[in-house]
């Protein structure tokens, strides 16, 4: 074998142009494919870079009268005396209000969150740290995206952003692909303490729990809750939790722009098969007196064979090796560039 691969590598070398071509045709098409494959992923099942996902559990009270004739904190006190739990946490949606972070202004919701959440969750921010119980009120975290394009990727140091009036320190960046809570968002800040304990003032509560480990049915056991909700308040309730980590609920169906992407891709990866064919049976013709002068020689027609594929396997390498260099280039880039709310297709379902 080694010496077939060392002749391979020495016939190889007398054309360099045709390993150029044959390993950018292959390359490419296996790059493309490969990206494409892989913003596909991230469409249908999306992830999230927590501790444990499968554990974490977003709590839905769907039914009449939510947010009106339950407010919604008296629903988080109630849920945290629940004992399916390790720990619970929550976040506030917040208003619409006017954010500024360098020289980008808009009007978006920032979404609160309680000092343990990212604890809790497990998050490791890509800079800094995370909001946590030593954080003071005037602190925010920033996606990736609001990082590197509104901050221009700046030292932390000194960072700030506002929301609507008041300015908030930059004490980290979450990671590229944690877009929870309040998915679309760029920019998150702390609960103020003191709303925190008594929950004034916060327009709507979403309780996030960690499960204790073993813990089937979080649903059903939600029922006893939806009881006691409607004896206090006289209204139907269906609460519902579904999993933050791991594999998130995916559409129920692919559509038909995924067949089309899918679909392309693979066509495109058949019309470089098929040019790297011809480019090897064109090399094969091409080298029909040496192989005619070494069967002469006395080399058998295996020995032939397995000299072909030991070219054919190292052109395959380099070519994998190309392709492998584009797609880990290509797909954060892509996946940098589409919206949330296309990657993130999928996470929420419309029904238990």
């Amino acid at each position: 074998m080694l010496r077939d691969l060392r002749y391979a590598l020495r016939s190889l070398a007398r054309s360099p142009g045709f390993v150029l071509v044959a390993a950018l045709c292959l390359g490419l098409a296996l790059a493309l494919s490969t990206t494409t494959f892989a913003i596909l992923d991230a469409m249908l099942h999306p992830t999230m870079p927590v501790k444990r996902g499968d554990e974490l559990h977003w709590v839905i009270l769907r039914g009449r009268g939510v947010g009106r004739d339950a407010p919604r904190w008296e629903v988080y006190s109630i849920l945290r005396q629940a004992t399916f739990y390790q720990e619970i946490a929550f976040w506030d949606p917040g208003w619409m209000v006017t954010v500024r972070a360098g020289s980008d202004v808009n009007e978006e919701l920032v979404p609160r969150v309680s000092r343990n959440l990212y604890p809790m969750m497990g998050v490791r921010p890509e800079l800094g740290r995370v909001i946590d119980q030593s954080s003071p009120d005037n602190v925010a975290v920033v996606s990736h995206d609001v990082w590197e394009r509104s901050l221009g990727g700046a030292p932390l140091a000194g960072l700030r952003v506002w929301v609507g009036d008041e300015e908030y320190h930059v004490i980290g960046v979450l990671p590229p692909d944690m877009t929870y809570p309040g998915w679309g968002a760029g920019i998150w800040i702390p609960v103020p303490r003191a709303r925190e304990r008594s929950g004034a003032g916060l327009r709507g509560v979403w309780p996030v729990v960690r499960v204790r480990r073993g813990t089937t049915g979080v649903t059903q056991q939600l029922a006893v809750l939806s009881a006691r909700l409607r004896s206090e308040y006289g209204t139907s309730w269906n609460p519902y939790a579904f999993s933050l980590g791991g594999i998130l609920p995916a559409p129920g169906r692919l559509d038909q722009i995924h067949f089309a992407l899918a679909g392309a891709a693979a066509i495109v990866l058949l019309i470089a098969c098929v040019n790297l064919a011809s480019l090897m049976l064109v090399r094969g013709v091409a080298k029909r007196r040496e192989l005619a002068l070494r069967m002469a020689l006395g080399a058998g027609r295996a020995a032939l064979v397995r000299q072909l594929l030991a070219e054919s396997g190292l052109i395959t390498a380099v070519g994998a090796g190309l392709g492998s260099l584009l797609t880990n280039w290509a797909v954060p880039l892509l996946r940098s560039r589409i919206p949330d709310y296309v990657v993130n297709v999928g996470r929420i379902p419309l029904h238990p």
